[in-house]
């Protein structure tokens, strides 16, 4: 009786299409929470501080993409080629916003832009309180000043103002939230009253965190036709 070799390079790169294959079954597409929102708005605070930071600190980024879009309620007027802002809470919301519009700009990767905001939200004076919480999160904050001083934070402050006045539905109130890019009522209030519920209902996936509680209330079934599919993989895969 002759048995076919099987060189160990082949049979490491096709377990390595197997377990490929696997983690896909287990995958699924995160969640995309976007955030509409002003700085000083106290319903926004309160979500941003509460429900996203508990959302974050139980390892939901693990299923969700966050995207913050910080000018609210506020007014826009253009004059040529600048703007000026008017804001719903005053000059200190205005000062937060752009701020943090720029800490956007500058930093881009939320987890890394994540703690400066969400300090700055804790705190009732946004330019104040931003060269500590940015020492606080280990960022250089000298860049993003460089752009809250100058033009730049006003543009930067301009393409918050352009996505959130192209919402449709527009928004009538902030905090504003979009899952996977369309707003729905009964959602964003499942979503403002318990995130991490909100956010582990949305997704697919079976890979959740244990925030969850998935690993816990799912149970694997076996299904006859398994054991066939996996012997023919086997078997394709020359083992």
């Amino acid at each position: 009786i002759f048995r076919k070799r099987i060189n160990p390079r082949n049979m490491k790169a096709s377990f390595l299409i197997f377990v490929t294959l696997i983690a896909a079954t287990l995958a699924a597409d995160k969640v995309k929470l976007a955030l509409y929102y002003e700085s000083q708005c106290p319903g926004c605070r309160q979500f941003i501080t509460t429900q996203l930071s508990g959302a974050v600190d139980k390892g939901l980024l693990q299923i969700m993409d966050v995207e913050l879009f910080p000018f609210g309620n506020a007014q826009e007027t253009q004059t040529g080629s600048s703007y000026t802002y008017t804001c719903q809470h005053g000059e200190e919301e205005c000062k937060g916003n752009m701020f943090e519009s720029c800490a956007i700009e500058k930093l881009q990767d939320f987890k890394t832009y994540w703690p400066l905001i969400h300090c700055i939200e804790e705190h009732d004076l946004p330019e104040e309180s931003a060269k500590a919480c940015g020492a606080k999160a280990g960022i250089d904050t000298s860049d993003i000043f460089k752009c809250y001083n100058s033009d730049e934070g006003v543009q930067a402050e301009h393409k918050m103002a352009v996505a959130t006045n192209n919402l449709k539905p527009a928004h009538q109130y902030v905090p504003w939230l979009t899952i996977d890019g369309a707003h729905n009522e009964d959602e964003t209030n499942a979503c403002l009253g318990d995130l991490v519920t909100c956010i582990c209902n949305k997704y697919q996936g079976s890979d959740a965190p244990a925030a969850c509680g998935k690993q816990l209330t799912t149970i694997e079934k076996c299904y006859k036709e398994e054991q066939n599919v996996f012997l023919d993989l086997l078997e394709f895969l020359g083992w």
